[in-house]
């Protein structure tokens, strides 16, 4: 008795390490597409920057007919889908590889939600939809966080809605939370913002809504759309969670969707200058 119960622990045990040693293989495997993955990102973005670069520069020359400009109008749109798309793989692939970070720095959080809202709003008109930008009072002009990865989240999101909306509106909250208890005073303060954005859109199944953050995993609509790579969600999420946050959704097929998150930052002091870069175009190609 004693002999068979030693022979089948040793067995069991010769089972955990092998399982244990599967599962190293495949991590390292994993982890070598990533960065894979990552290098040949990089690779197919020069190429297309100067494909769009060029395209940018030919576009101002006063010899084109009116034929060549739609040319170019295609060309420039087929590559900055492109761009997109290698953009979200990159993306995926960092995350994966365990390569993302946050660049964190003081920025005026006002003037990056008006330009996120202009973006849209030409859109919305061109598909007669209400596009409402509701922004607490108490919602810090300039703060600490990430400005690049909380714009491609806004931006993700915003995209989505705007892209399943034909009739209704879509709507964008931002709201804070004192996180300290403390009172504000505008000065490396720790607080909780919180994004909402809803549409009157195609909604979400039930079956649905625990696969939409899934990579490459995309709701029915998405699929009959035939757009996107189904990484948007999944990227947009890695990011709020990067920033100390959670992203929720809910939602009912036929009558729209409601995306939540939230994010940490800090209040910074409120007398900083607002720095805007300055609007930039191709004047030529080295």
């Amino acid at each position: 008795m004693a002999q068979s119960v030693a022979y089948f622990v040793e067995k069991r045990n010769e089972s955990e390490t092998t399982l244990h040693e599967a599962r190293r293989v495949a991590e390292n495997a994993n982890r070598a597409k990533s960065v894979f993955l990552v290098n040949m990102s990089h690779e197919l973005r020069t190429p297309l920057n100067g494909i769009l670069g060029f395209t940018q520069l030919l576009s101002r020359s006063k010899a084109l007919s009116a034929q060549d400009v739609a040319y170019l109008d295609t060309i420039r749109q087929s590559g900055e889908h492109l761009l997109t798309l290698i953009n979200q793989v990159l993306d995926l692939s960092t995350i994966e590889a365990g390569r993302v970070s946050l660049n964190e720095s003081e920025f005026d959080l006002y003037v990056l939600l008006d330009e996120i809202e202009d973006m849209f709003r030409i859109i919305a008109v061109g598909k007669q939809l209400a596009f409402v930008f509701e922004r607490e009072e108490t919602v810090p002009p300039f703060v600490r966080t990430d400005p690049v990865r909380l714009r491609q989240v806004l931006i993700n999101l915003l995209n989505n809605a705007l892209k399943f909306t034909e009739k209704g509106y879509v709507t964008v909250r931002v709201g804070v939370e004192n996180i300290a208890g403390e009172p504000f005073h505008g000065e490396d303060l720790p607080l909780r913002l919180h994004f909402e954005v809803e549409d009157t859109g195609t909604g979400i199944g039930p079956g649905e809504l625990t696969k939409i953050f899934d990579a490459f995993e995309q709701a029915e609509t998405g699929r009959l759309a035939k757009e996107g790579t189904g990484l948007g969600l999944t990227i947009s999420r890695s990011f709020v969670e990067l920033m100390g946050g959670q992203m929720i959704v809910e939602s009912e097929l036929g009558r729209g969707a409601l995306f939540r998150f939230d994010i940490h930052v800090k209040a910074v002091q409120m007398g900083m200058e607002k720095t805007i870069a300055p609007s930039r175009s191709v004047i030529a190609l080295q």
